[in-house]
């Protein structure tokens, strides 16, 4: 599961930083996008566990 998560956060172009928080299942994930649809949009897109 870490290595699909992992491998999905490396091909979000946006992400420039994944820090894992705790426990192996909690991450910050610090992004750029032009505003909060393109957020909402880069999210939907990408997330590999249907956040």
């Amino acid at each position: 599961m870490f290595d699909a998560f992992s491998q999905a956060v490396h091909d979000v172009p946006e992400v420039l930083e994944c820090h894992m928080v705790a426990g192996g299942f909690d991450y910050l994930l610090k992004s750029r996008v032009a505003d909060m649809a393109a957020y909402g949009q880069s999210m939907a897109s990408s997330c590999p566990m249907s956040c």
